[in-house]
């Protein structure tokens, strides 16, 4: 396969992937509060963990009611920031009651003043993984 066989290909895995995960939000746009239980059953998050997530685009699983609750146990929550193109993502400290921002990429972020946040267990998204 030579490279833009594989970018081709690649590129076509991805659409199959995004198409396969709008399917499944259009099915079942409150699947987040599932993700939550399956999160507290599955992963004990020790004392102080730090977490951080992402907040959601269409078509993404929302890990919103899941973040909440680590918050509400404790657990410092970041969220990523873009501060500058081909900079490294920053985590910002997110709080359940915090008015969002409009980020880059429009995806909403935590302020700019809110507190730097290091992230021991980090969520993210995915279009799609082979198991």
């Amino acid at each position: 396969m030579d490279s833009q066989e594989l970018i081709d290909f690649k590129k076509n895995l991805r659409r199959e992937a995004f198409a396969t995960r709008d399917v499944a939000w259009q099915a079942n746009p409150y699947a987040g509060e599932a993700l939550k239980q399956h999160l507290i059953e599955a992963l004990p998050m020790p004392p102080g963990i730090a977490i951080s997530g992402y907040w959601p685009l269409e078509g993404e699983i929302d890990l919103r009611p899941a973040l909440a609750h680590f918050h509400g146990e404790g657990h410092p929550v970041g969220l990523p920031v873009v501060v500058a193109k081909d900079a490294p993502l920053v985590f910002r400290r997110w709080h359940p009651d915090d008015e969002m921002i409009l980020g880059s990429f429009r995806v909403m972020t935590p302020p700019v003043g809110a507190p730097g946040s290091r992230t021991d267990d980090p969520f993210g998204p995915a279009a799609g993984f082979r198991p």
